[in-house]
């Protein structure tokens, strides 16, 4: 069985995010589902512009732009399926199109059985 693999490219160099595998995204959900955490959420975003949609793998995905309300400088662009609205990727620009960082979540896999063994602690 596999599980989603995510990476951030920095640059040239692609690696596992500071911030673990899940590159922030525990932070900005759990801000999204607890609103007393601290920190930016997704909700937080400023000049949201829906770009042209693309594919990713063969994904029809929506391309929506965004800016850190604290950041201006910073621009964000996830792409998002259009039938699960998965996040499949977020991209980072600095303004005058500066590449910063790629997130990629790549073999999603959603509604399916989880194996119990996983869940169970080794004594």
């Amino acid at each position: 069985m596999s599980y989603p693999q995510e990476s951030v490219t920095f640059g040239r160099f692609r690696q596992t995010p500071p911030t673990g595998v899940s590159s922030g995204s525990a932070h900005r959900i759990g801000r999204l589902l607890i609103p007393a955490i601290g920190g930016q959420s997704i909700l937080d975003l400023t000049d949201l512009r829906q770009g042209a949609d693309t594919l990713i793998d063969g994904t029809p995905c929506y391309s929506i732009a965004a800016r850190c309300p604290k950041v201006t400088t910073v621009e964000l662009e996830f792409l998002i399926e259009t039938t699960a609205l998965l996040v499949r990727q977020i991209i980072t620009t600095r303004e005058r199109g500066k590449f910063l960082a790629r997130e990629v979540r790549e073999s999603i896999h959603i509604n399916e059985p989880i194996d119990d063994t996983l869940f169970k602690h080794a004594a």
